[in-house]
């Protein structure tokens, strides 16, 4: 039944395909079209060669798939992204590895949980897919679904992006309360296990489900999410030492970081100007 679980191991055979990833062009040659045509040819095949996988367990099925890729006039003379791409679609295409990469909880036991957690949900674990299920994500199911219980930080990517921005001064009330609006509406969609990484990473990478454009609707989207009353800037106000901002920060926002005290800034500018500079001044967002 096996053509190759009996000769060789599966290192020998992720060796092999995995030895072309010099090859890897980040699926920039697979636009939507060819996209769709690829996962029709995956199904086809699987189909034809039901008389293997249709009774096997998914870690033999992609165990025979690494064998038909890397030893196969057919499948090993295709573009090296069209091997991964239907390897993924057929054995994880639920992108799975990519998904508890964002979600297994970040602690001592990280890698282990991660490989656990991927190998009960799918039978195997390939640490190569993460990556690559990453840009598959990116270019074709990103605004397909939000996803929920990002551990994942990718806070430093947003507030470098976000702190160019000085100005809010070209959004007008009537954009600001529709942002508030998408934002009300983003927050009835969250979910037990959402933090606020997880509003980082949709502002990051799913921002069109959200409904905003933009380094500066995107800035206004973050505070009015994760901090509508300024309560980090008021922090900051209160107290002369980082330490004691942060345990207040973390105590009435849940985190603490001191590039989102820049970005309240920036915001606070706009829509609540009593707080921009005059640590005296009200210290809440009346609005």
């Amino acid at each position: 039944m096996f053509r190759f679980r009996d000769k060789y191991t599966i290192d020998q055979l992720r060796s092999k395909v995995y030895a072309y990833h010099i090859n890897y062009n980040k699926f920039n040659d697979i636009n939507e079209k060819r996209y769709e045509v690829l996962k029709k040819q995956i199904s086809d095949f699987m189909v034809r060669m039901s008389h293997v996988f249709g009774k096997c367990t998914n870690k033999d099925r992609y165990y025979e798939l690494l064998g038909y890729i890397s030893h196969k006039v057919e499948y090993n003379h295709a573009p090296y992204d069209e091997r991964i791409l239907m390897l993924i679609e057929a054995c994880d295409p639920d992108y799975v590895h990519y998904k508890s990469f964002l979600t297994v909880e970040h602690d001592q036991d990280y890698i282990k949980n991660l490989a656990n957690t991927v190998r009960k949900e799918v039978g195997f674990y390939d640490p190569k897919f993460i990556n690559y299920e990453a840009v598959l994500f990116s270019k074709f199911k990103k605004n397909n679904e939000l996803l929920h219980g990002v551990k994942e930080d990718y806070s430093d990517f947003l507030y470098k992006y976000l702190g160019f921005v000085k100005t809010l001064d070209n959004i007008d009330e009537e954009r600001y309360e529709e942002i508030v609006e998408l934002v009300n509406k983003w927050k009835d969609s969250m979910q037990e296990n959402d933090g606020y990484l997880t509003a980082i990473y949709h502002l990051l990478f799913q921002s069109d489900l959200l409904g905003v454009k933009g380094s500066r609707e995107k800035l206004v989207f973050l505070i009015e999410a994760l901090d509508k009353n300024l309560d980090m800037l008021d922090a900051y106000y209160n107290n002369s030492r980082e330490e004691l901002i942060e345990e207040e920060a973390k105590e009435t926002v849940g985190f603490y970081a001191p590039e989102f005290i820049d970005l309240e800034k920036v915001y606070a500018k706009r829509f609540a100007p009593s707080m921009a500079n005059d640590p005296w001044g009200s210290k809440k967002n009346t609005r």
